[in-house]
């Protein structure tokens, strides 16, 4: 790895097609599609988060990937700031995902929702066309978002 000006640069950060461009340590946070105007809006935390939320793919410190889609909800609706919050995710009786919150400031708040599995994407062999893939990962989708403290 090389690093200039407190970004470091890797050969590899996964398996496969869908492995993120982008890791932010010490927060764990794991990013997508990643450019060099993302890239520097990411860094300095300006700017609008509208296009930027889709290419962010959760904090690595959550146990699941219904955790991470309730978590970028939170981060839509507190900003910036959200990467500085401490979190943990509940997994409820009742199929309901929990993401339970804290700032720097000792603010609390949970989000909770029912993430549902609505799919699969394909997960093809490097280098193979994607029509050839011989694995598969579910794809979640959020229903019914809701800030509840």
């Amino acid at each position: 790895a090389t690093k200039v000006d407190g970004v470091a640069r890797t050969s590899h950060t996964g398996g496969h097609r869908f492995a993120p461009t982008g890791i932010v340590l010490p927060y764990g946070t794991v990013w997508a599609f990643l450019d060099a105007d993302a890239l520097h809006r990411l860094r300095h935390r300006t700017g609008p988060l509208d296009d930027l939320l889709p290419r962010y793919r959760g904090c690595a410190g959550l146990p699941s990937p219904q955790a991470q889609i309730v978590e970028r909800h939170a981060f839509a609706e507190i900003g910036w700031e959200w990467l500085d919050w401490q979190r943990r995710a509940v997994d409820l009786p009742d199929g309901r995902t929990r993401l339970e919150a804290r700032s720097p400031h000792g603010e609390e708040a949970a989000w909770e929702a029912v993430v549902e599995r609505v799919g699969t994407t394909p997960i093809p062999r490097c280098g193979e066309p994607i029509d050839d893939d011989v694995k598969t990962e579910p794809r979640y989708a959020a229903r019914g978002v809701a800030r509840v403290g």
